[in-house]
């Protein structure tokens, strides 16, 4: 009888512990394994959900690394661009661990590319994240950790330097509300991306498949630097039927959606 009511006691303390400090708990334990997980390469991929006590923003001083140099950027590009064969590896002295990557994308994805749709107030609140952390050579100069993010109205694949974080490669297909319709700030959007580089530049427009006035379909360039290499963003409007409630895909009732996807990259020649 005694012992019954030992187990009784103990299993409604631990029903309170969990009732009281359930959240605590997976924080605590996520945070042990992020801890343990984001020190290493390779591939990993979570559901984050972000808490209102945490939302305190990150600073671009926190995020402040050495840019990569004109000469150190083109080896980085004509790497990207050579085609050789990726593989895995853990961060070396002076790279990005996993969970830094992490935040650089996403505060690169809410506090820059956001805003420029003017969508300032979004945020990443509930998503999966995947990061593989990738090189062609043992350089360390040539190592990049793709992020992924994935959310209700977002998706994004970014490719970051490992060793200064910087945005080399940026696809990102969006649903929300967004304004985009003008040429004058997809061009401004563009340059605040090339100026991001600390390189000198002026703009080369180019539009292929599609009329001189028209953003849908098209391609902008901006060389920046003295060398030879371009800052290109590629734009398209896609409208898709969903249902309006995405928990239950079988419904009747659907919607239009204005998808928007934008590809902000490096390269050392304008496409033919």
């Amino acid at each position: 009888m005694r012992k019954n009511t030992l187990i009784n006691a103990a299993g409604l303390l631990l029903a309170l512990s969990i009732a009281l400090g359930g959240l605590l708990g997976v924080q605590t334990r996520l945070a042990h394994e992020e801890n343990r997980l984001l020190q290493k390469g390779g591939t990993a991929e979570v559901l984050i959900q972000s808490q209102p006590a945490q939302s305190e923003e990150i600073s671009t001083a926190q995020l402040l690394r050495t840019p990569l140099t004109e000469e150190e950027l083109i080896l980085v590009i004509q790497s990207l661009e050579s085609g050789s064969e990726p593989y895995p590896h853990e961060p070396r002295q002076g790279q990005l661990s996993m969970a830094e990557a992490m935040e650089y994308g996403k505060f690169w994805v809410e506090s820059f590319f956001m805003p420029h749709l003017g969508a300032a107030d979004f945020r990443l609140e509930e998503y999966k994240a995947g990061c593989y952390l990738w090189t062609t050579q043992e350089d360390p100069l040539l190592s990049y950790w793709t992020v992924n993010f994935s959310s209700k109205n977002l998706e994004a694949e970014l490719i970051l330097n490992a060793a200064s974080g910087q945005i080399l490669d940026a696809s990102v297909r969006c649903s929300l509300p967004t304004e985009h319709q003008d040429k004058e700030s997809m061009i401004a959007f563009l340059n605040d991306y090339a100026a991001s580089f600390a390189l000198e530049g002026k703009y080369t427009l180019v539009y292929k498949d599609t009329e001189a006035e028209e953003i849908n379909g098209g391609t902008m360039y901006q060389s920046l630097g003295s060398r030879g290499i371009y800052a290109a963003m590629k734009i398209s409007n896609l409208i898709v039927s969903a249902p309006i409630d995405f928990d239950s895909p079988d419904t009747d009732f659907v919607k239009n959606l204005d998808i928007l996807s934008i590809r902000l990259y490096l390269m050392s020649e304008i496409e033919k």
